[in-house]
């Protein structure tokens, strides 16, 4: 059920969501070796797999603006399985309110193959590595090739308690110590859309200005690794973000051109100039911009609030399992198939997972029966124990026991 087409379900099917879920929470109880009476939600996140339901949503709602927007038949069928007293329909509502016209989900543009970008540094350091010698690194790094003629150099700041996000960019000319600083700051949820924002704004001065005609070099160094690794892979699916906007002015300057060269610099190992933008940026949480910080698409929007709701009704049932372990998957998402299963098992037999319980009874049968969250002794079952078999009074008695958990009322399997 993971791997069909939930796109088809989604869309195409009459199924009900919470039988999609069943059904799917009945394969992952087969693959991990669950008890039959494990709940669809605790099923799932043994399993480490995302309902169904919540992907329906966000495959389903993915086919609504991209129909409509082509217009013609396919936008008028669309309209009619999704009217706007639907769930897709509300969504859809809520969104064009609070953020106005949206646009469906687009690749970023590429970026011109001209812009040299280096996310590391001429020898391999790692970051636990004494201060002084990523600082030497960082600096030979810089003064690689040709000397720019200008250089800017960002840091991005990231509060989570307040969720505000800065960022600062500090712009050098080539022989001058002095430099014209560009700060932004807003709300914002990652590290990642701070490290964005520098860039961005000392992009849009540089534009802004003028300062950089053809042959001319611009250096732009940088301590995230991650902002230049997705640059260099143009990893952005969004048609008006803050990512894909800093491909599009990179590009506006490579086609003037400017040669580029973006460099990574490790970052708080005493660089001067990474230093001053680290103040800059740290300084830069109390200023108010005009402008958006973030600009998202359609599809990241509803996938937030489709996730959002689904993680409030799981945290709303009060199951055994979460009383015990928390709403936490197992430590093995990144394993599929029979490599799920074989390290599921090692973990079993060395008792190193906490969630070995029932497993481990099937691997070794005569330890002592006990449930599989809390791997404590179950207690006296309170339902009848029948003496004989359903619809036979003179048969043997039945060789299974009934035996189940305090609260997950799980039961023991026919012997």
């Amino acid at each position: 059920m993971q791997y069909a087409c939930p796109a088809w379900f989604g869309i195409a099917s009459d199924t009900d969501l919470a039988t999609m879920d069943s059904v799917q929470a009945r394969g992952a109880r087969l693959a991990c070796g669950l008890p039959a009476t494990t709940n669809t939600y605790d099923s799932l996140l043994e399993a480490n797999v995302p309902s169904v339901s919540e992907k329906a949503k966000c495959l389903t709602y993915k086919a609504f603006p991209l129909s409509s927007l082509r217009g013609g038949p396919r936008a008028a069928n669309v309209a009619r399985c999704f009217p706007p007293s639907s769930e897709i329909g509300k969504l859809h509502t809520e969104i064009t309110a609070a953020y106005g016209s949206v646009e469906p989900l687009a690749d970023a543009p590429t970026l011109n193959h001209r812009i040299l970008i280096r996310p590391w540094t001429l020898q391999a350091l790692t970051k636990e590595m004494a201060d002084a010698v990523k600082k030497k690194v960082s600096g030979e790094a810089v003064a690689h090739r040709h000397p720019a003629d200008y250089e800017v150099w960002t840091d991005g700041s990231y509060v989570a308690e307040t969720s505000s996000v800065a960022g600062a960019a500090l712009i050098f000319r080539k022989g001058r110590v002095n430099y014209q600083t560009v700060s932004v700051g807003g709300k914002g949820r990652s590290s990642f859309r701070s490290e964005s924002l520098a860039p961005h704004a000392g992009l849009s001065r540089v534009i802004a200005d003028r300062t950089l005609s053809r042959g001319q070099r611009l250096l732009i160094a940088s301590d995230s690794q991650s902002l230049l690794m997705a640059l260099r892979r143009h990893t952005a699916r969004s048609t008006t973000s803050t990512f894909a906007e800093c491909v599009e002015m990179l590009n506006a300057l490579a086609g003037r051109g400017v040669k580029i060269r973006l460099q990574f610099v490790f970052g708080h190992c005493g660089v001067s100039r990474n230093e001053l933008a680290d103040v800059a940026s740290n300084a830069a949480h109390g200023c108010i911009t005009r402008y958006t910080l973030w600009h998202k698409d359609a599809l990241s929007i509803a996938r937030e609030r489709i996730a959002g709701d689904a993680s409030k009704k799981l945290e709303a049932r009060e199951t055994h399992r979460r009383r015990v372990v928390g709403i936490k998957p197992t430590k093995t998402k990144h394993l599929t198939g029979v490599r799920l299963l074989d390290c599921l098992a090692s973990q079993a037999r060395t008792n190193w997972s906490p969630y070995w319980g029932d497993l481990h009874r099937i691997l070794n049968p005569s330890v002592p029966k006990a449930c599989r969250f809390c791997s404590e002794p179950p207690g006296a079952s309170s339902a009848p124990r029948p003496s004989n078999r359903p619809g036979n009074e003179d048969g043997p008695p039945m060789q299974s026991r009934a035996l189940s958990a305090p609260w997950c009322l799980l039961r023991a399997r026919p012997g």
